[in-house]
């Protein structure tokens, strides 16, 4: 079933109307724009995370409280996103943190992956939903795959999140739209509270993946050019490289259990390997 057209859609149009000129931003083969909340915008009292719009662009007109906010709490890198709920005088109620991104894209990923802690009221959840279209994101006709993935309770420590797309034609989609939702559509708790951090898409379907990302020896450390993995299975994987405000430097395939970074700058960067099995990361310093 098609969930494009859902409970939250009105909101999410209307938060999506407000991001411009974001598909001149980043990578075209399917990365999320500042996945890892490194980089934050000015909305003169709030912030927003730079490439996204959230809730708290309708709690500037009304001088509520900001319902995301940066967090120091971080699975990777400086800062992660914090979603609560908050009271809104407009709506006179407790309404969901939601936070919306749009991105090119020009593949046909198996899914979406991201770390994640929760709190949820009872009756709340954490919702996070992402749509592949072809074409303008206001018609229906154009969506040619979606997934929703929803939890509820309390998560403590961060946790891998994963959830497959549902693909219903052969398209090759040009927009990935991306919806985080916390709390329920009316009545909200201001009690819950969700951790999201180092969103991505995945290449590799959710059911086989660990349930936490897995360290990686990485050799030579500091080194350049031909970096060699320990500790990754045989197979396909793929390795994407971070620079420290979580931007995506480099994504190349892992060959013989090692990678080729031959150009990338000097400096401190994030890898991630993704493989059919799990999600493995590494510091990785690459030296003059």
């Amino acid at each position: 079933m098609k969930q494009a057209f859902t409970t939250f859609r009105g909101l999410r149009l209307a938060l999506l109307s407000g991001l411009t000129a974001i598909a001149g931003i980043g990578s075209s083969q399917a990365q999320i724009v500042n996945g890892s909340f490194e980089r934050w915008t000015s909305l003169l009292t709030m912030e927003d995370p730079t490439g996204w719009n959230s809730s708290n662009l309708l709690a500037l007109f009304s001088g509520d409280s900001a319902s995301v906010i940066k967090s120091r709490d971080a699975h990777w890198g400086q800062f992660a996103v914090k979603l609560t709920p908050r009271f809104s005088s407009l709506a006179s109620d407790t309404l969901p943190a939601i936070l919306v991104g749009q991105f090119p894209i020009s593949s046909r990923p198996a899914g979406l992956r991201f770390m994640y802690k929760l709190k949820a009221a009872a009756g709340d959840s954490a919702i996070v939903s992402a749509e592949l279209y072809k074409g303008s994101t206001d018609s229906a006709d154009n969506l040619v795959g979606d997934l929703t993935w929803t939890r509820g309770g309390n998560v403590n420590t961060y946790t891998l999140a994963q959830a497959n797309f549902d693909y219903y034609d052969s398209r090759t989609p040009d927009t990935l739209v991306v919806t985080i939702v916390v709390g329920k559509e009316t009545a909200s708790s201001q009690r819950t509270m969700a951790m999201i951090d180092d969103i991505g898409v995945s290449a590799f379907p959710a059911e086989v993946a660990t349930v936490n990302p897995t360290a990686l020896t990485v050799y030579p450390n500091p080194g350049q050019g031909i970096f060699m993995l320990e500790g990754i299975p045989s197979g396909k994987a793929t390795a994407r490289v971070y620079d420290m405000n979580g931007r995506l430097m480099r994504s190349v395939e892992v060959s013989n259990n090692s990678v080729n970074l031959n150009g990338l700058q000097s400096g401190c960067f994030m890898l991630q390997v993704e493989t059919a099995a799990a999600l493995f990361s590494s510091r990785l310093i690459v030296s003059e």
